[in-house]
């Protein structure tokens, strides 16, 4: 994940007074807007909380109004701040960080818990219809997915959930990260409608594929993905190679087909 914070923005509270936010992008896309003082509040409480002897360096607090200038080093300085953060594993996988942006997320979307649908798909063409909360974050949406389309819960973290654009050529945007909740991500997007969630495996390595050996749910689904991947071209598969894949589909020979597609040039590489 990329963090950025590419500008600033000027915001009126209720009471008409101004204060300036910070926009932050994951990815290139604005995941949320925060202030100066609760970055600060988050960099003491990784301070207070994790017992670290180094942190990344926080932009000291200024006594005078920013001016321009000001304003645009403070914003440098938090972006770096925030990219070093996320670059440390101890830091970027804990509870304070996931849990601060998750929070920063629905404060920015003025987004509140409320009971919603999201739809779930599948790389063979079907969906699940999961009832959540708004601000549930993506584990959560994840294991209720795992639950209801039957996969054994040890087999959960092999799987995540990813932000597909499916227009005329599909495209992988990201996987969804655990500082997030799904709904919100996909509420916020320009041109909602292109959008979907897709469950896909979340290894590159091919020997976690073993696991299909053990249960049939996730041999469905990593052969739906082979088989998708092939289709819109991740894969490169050559004539004969297709023909071979035909007839194993014909058969319902999925452990085969699988175990050809392992051979194939990019296999697994999405």
């Amino acid at each position: 994940m990329h963090f950025s914070i590419p500008d600033t923005e000027e915001i009126e509270d209720s009471t008409g007074s101004s204060y300036k936010v910070f926009n932050v992008h994951v990815n290139g896309v604005l995941h949320c807007s925060v202030r100066y003082s609760q970055l600060h509040d988050l960099n003491n409480q990784f301070r207070k909380e994790l017992k670290l002897k180094t942190l990344p360096q926080f932009p000291p607090k200024k006594l005078l109004q920013l001016n321009d200038s000001n304003l645009k080093e403070r914003r440098v300085q938090l972006e770096k701040y925030i990219q070093e953060v996320s670059q440390d594993p101890m830091l970027s996988n804990s509870d304070i960080f996931n849990a601060f942006l998750r929070r920063a997320q629905q404060e920015t979307r003025r987004e509140e818990s409320i009971p919603v649908s999201l739809n779930i798909y599948l790389l063979n063409g079907s969906k699940v219809q999961l009832n959540i909360s708004s601000t549930d974050q993506t584990d959560d949406v994840l294991e209720n997915t795992i639950v209801t389309i039957g996969l054994p819960e040890d087999l959960t973290y092999y799987f995540g959930l990813y932000l597909v654009r499916s227009d005329n050529q599909p495209t992988v945007i990201r996987q969804l990260q655990d500082f997030e909740c799904p709904y919100i991500s996909l509420k916020s997007l320009n041109d909602r409608r292109l959008y979907k969630i897709v469950i896909r495996k979340s290894y590159w390595d091919q020997c976690y594929d073993e696991i299909y050996k053990t249960d049939r749910t996730a041999l469905n689904l990593l052969h739906s993905q082979a088989e998708n991947d092939v289709k819109v071209g991740w894969t490169g598969c050559s004539d004969a190679a297709k023909v071979q894949l035909t007839t194993f589909n014909k058969r319902g020979s999925k452990k085969e087909f699988l175990e050809l597609c392992q051979t194939l040039q990019n296999y697994g590489y999405i």
